[in-house]
């Protein structure tokens, strides 16, 4: 029966008469109306059913600061979803989240507080709203995990918790070597209020990987791990021995097998605040020992050291210092630096992207790298017009140069030094601080000596046709100074690099009086805005002759008025008159450097081991010479021209087969003479002597220039009165009353080694006739 069948049958009782129509019941317009109105009236009276509840609801800590909701939706006509949340599990006072429309199964809570327990419930929203899920708790990581490692066997972390959080017990930590946290122990640490543990009993210059979680009243309350954190335990058994009184040695306890360090980190001062203190990078993570050399006699020394990682997170911290005081050399003198004896890094195959085709490859397994390592050469410069004009720094090549010469060096055992190019303004200081930042800081070479420029005085070059003046020479080096401290200040500067001792400008770039204008007058000796020294040491080149010269020429040079003495004390003196003015002393005062010498820039014609120039005996003494001079004044370091080319001036032969008399002058002096220099006094005039005086011994340098007479001679190591007839008499202010006696021929140098007592332990003899002319090497006898 249709239902406005039915609804008419009922009005019509209700009514009391049936309004029917041939037996059927009307379909007025009334009976319409009145169904429609019961109808809905019976469906109204019908109860609505609530939207379902979801279920499955997780909640789990994600970090220190969130925790992450999920759910099943077991609803179809819900409008969204509302969490509740609280700090306890009886949401007493709780907070209200809307997690989203229709069909939200997750949510990420965030801006949670650390080490916090927070309970949630979530319900749909619909019409009517779902019932409230079951409560579920989470907690959220401790946060502000620190690792710091003071020693090489402890570890110290702290963290941030929440001692108010009842649900939390204490907290776990997990300890790895390795990011994976493979093979980690794990720590408990009671209570939650505690926020620090220490961890001993680790490794020596060991990587560690950390993190903590929160332990729960149980399983389901633990919070998550939070970020991970790392520490390096320092070296162990930093140990210095004196080995003289210019140097120290240092060993330690490292870790080979640890890829996340790379090498260790030396610091060094005379004070214990690390003041000025100096920094030296030794590489490999295997190294266990550096010799510190260089240092001031009688001198007081603290050092430490540190692993150095990959990168910054995976540095120790410096160990705890120890010091070492150098011996006092006998007789006093001047200090003789341990790179003293340098030679420049010439030629090389090519520079930047301009050839040459030198033979001075950078691979240091080339036999040119055993000669020099031979040698002696303590210190080498790469640098000369070559560098100043092609060594351009947008080329990688250039870059690669800068490295590989540097690697080839300390592997010998030599100290770099670099140039930097200016080449009258083709290149600028924001360049030169690239290549200081691209070899020390991206590639942690930790070069300490950087030249700036090259000859600028010399007329006619790329520095114009007649040269720069000391105004454009200080309008260069002072940015360049400036620019490349501040990619590096630990570096020293070494300028103005002139063509010979030009004392206009040398003088006017050493104006310290206050009488400095910056106009013609500069003082590159102070400090710029940020506190950085300008120069560190004042650097001049050295070519007296240009071939032409004659024997007596070469013999009186080195010691005539107004010749490379008496450019050294004239230096010296305006140096110690800045040193005072600005308060320069120790490791930050002042030096001189002599960056290139020969005898000749051009050699005679026709020159070879009789001769006069770069290839000859007498060139050989000439080096000797000037060194042993350079010694009495405290030169720093000189760098003679070069190791190899084709014109005669390198102390090697172009062909590679030969090495030169000034090689082995040069070895003789370089290997022998160490500590302090002191005076030596001799009666001849063709016969030039040097001495210099160690803890450990004392060595005698005798020169004979005197082409027709040998001498029997006398040396005495004090200044006493020298005994005998012998025609040469040498005194040598080395405080030890003891006397040796021998010959001396011809063009023949001698260098004798005693003992502290006076007793000769070592005679190396080079002569002309017989050595020389046969290419054969000087001639040693140990005692």
């Amino acid at each position: 029966m249709a239902l406005a069948e039915w609804l008419c049958r009922l009005i019509s009782l209700y009514v009391g008469a049936e309004m029917r129509n041939g037996g059927r019941c009307m379909s007025s317009v009334l009976a319409k109306r009145l169904s429609l109105v019961l109808a809905s009236a019976v469906l109204s009276s019908i109860p609505a059913s609530a939207t379902n509840a979801p279920s499955n609801l997780s909640a789990a800590g994600a970090s220190s600061s969130q925790v992450n909701l999920s759910w099943t939706d077991n609803s179809t006509d819900e409008i969204g979803f509302t969490f509740a949340f609280d700090t306890n599990s009886g949401l007493t006072n709780p907070t209200y989240v809307y997690a989203g429309g229709v069909n939200t199964t997750s949510y990420l809570h965030t801006g949670r507080a650390p080490a916090t327990t927070y309970y949630y419930k979530i319900k749909a929203e619909g019409n009517p709203d779902s019932a409230w899920t079951a409560v579920t708790g989470a907690t959220t990581a401790p946060s502000g995990l620190t690792a710091t490692a003071p020693s090489n066997s402890e570890i110290d972390l702290t963290w941030t918790g929440n001692g108010s959080n009842s649900a939390v017990i204490g907290y776990t930590y997990a300890l790895a070597t390795n990011a994976s946290f493979t093979g980690a122990t794990y720590h408990w640490v009671a209570g939650n209020g505690s926020a620090s543990a220490a961890q001993t009993a680790l490794g020596t210059a060991t990587t560690y990987w950390l993190k903590i979680k929160a332990e729960g009243t149980s399983d389901a309350l633990d919070s998550p791990f939070g970020a991970v954190v790392t520490a390096t335990t320092t070296p162990a058994n930093l140990a210095a021995s004196v080995a003289s009184s210019s140097q120290i040695n240092l060993s330690w306890t490292g870790n080979a097998s640890n890829s996340n360090i790379i090498g260790y980190t030396i610091a060094y001062a005379t004070t214990s605040t690390f003041s000025g203190a100096v920094y030296h990078y030794v590489a490999g993570a295997g190294a266990t020992s550096f010799n510190c050399t260089g240092l001031y006699p009688g001198t007081t020394y603290y050092y430490k050291i540190k692993a150095e990682g990959t990168s910054d997170p995976y540095d120790s911290a410096f160990t705890t210092y120890i010091t070492a005081t150098t011996g006092g050399a006998a007789g006093g003198g001047t200090p003789v630096s341990s790179h003293f004896a340098g030679i420049n890094a010439w030629m090389p195959p090519a520079i930047g992207n301009h050839p040459f085709n030198g033979k001075l490859q950078t691979d240091p397994n080339d036999p040119l790298w055993t000669d020099v390592q031979a040698s002696g050469a303590g210190i080498m410069r790469y640098g000369g017009h070559g560098v100043d004009q092609y060594a351009d720094p947008a080329l990688t090549a250039t870059l690669d140069q800068y490295l590989g010469m540097v690697d080839a060096m300390r592997s010998k055992g030599i100290e770099p030094v670099l140039q930097v190019p200016v080449n009258a303004g083709g290149f600028s200081a924001s360049q030169a601080a690239d290549i200081v930042s691209y070899v020390n800081v991206t590639n942690s070479r930790a070069v300490k000596y950087w030249v700036i420029g090259n000859e600028p005085d010399l007329p006619g070059g790329t520095y114009g046709s007649s040269g720069y003046t000391a105004a454009q020479v200080a309008g260069y080096l002072m940015p360049f100074a400036s620019a490349m401290k501040a990619a590096d200040p630990t570096i020293k500067i070494i300028g103005p690099e002139t063509a010979w001792y030009d004392g206009n400008i040398l003088n006017n770039l050493t104006v310290c009086d206050g009488s400095a204008d910056g106009v013609s007058k500069f003082d590159v000796t102070g400090t710029d805005g940020n506190g950085h020294t300008y120069v560190d040491i004042l650097s001049f080149h050295f070519y007296p002759f240009n071939g032409t010269q004659t024997r007596p020429d070469v013999i009186s040079k080195l010691m005539a008025t107004g010749g490379f003495k008496d450019n050294l004390v004239a230096l010296k003196a305006r140096l110690d008159a800045c040193n005072s003015h600005h308060g320069r002393t120790g490791d930050n005062a002042l030096e001189m450097a002599v960056t290139e010498a020969n005898v000749n820039y051009s050699q005679p014609s026709g020159d070879g081991v009789s001769g006069v120039g770069a290839m000859s005996f007498l060139g050989g003494q000439f080096w000797a010479e000037l060194m042993g001079i350079a010694m009495q004044q405290g030169v720093d370091f000189v760098t003679f021209w070069s190791v190899i080319e084709g014109n005669g001036l390198s102390y090697i032969s172009s062909d590679g087969t030969t090495k030169r008399p000034t090689y082995y002058h040069f070895q003789m002096v370089a290997q022998n003479f160490r500590g302090s220099s002191v005076a030596a006094t001799d009666n001849q005039a063709n016969v030039k002597t040097f001495a210099a005086a160690d803890v450990d011994q004392i060595a005698v340098l005798i020169m004979n220039q005197d082409q027709t007479s040998s001498f029997n001679y006398t040396v005495r190591l004090d200044t006493g009165t020298v005994s005998g007839a012998n025609p040469l008499k040498i005194n040598v202010d080395a405080g030890v009353a003891a006397e040796y006696s021998d010959t001396l021929a011809t063009e023949s140098s001698v260098v004798l080694i005693f003992d502290t007592s006076g007793a000769l332990r070592k005679k190396i003899e080079y002569k002309l006739h017989g050595h020389a002319d046969s290419n054969l090497p000087p001639a040693t006898t140990t005692y």
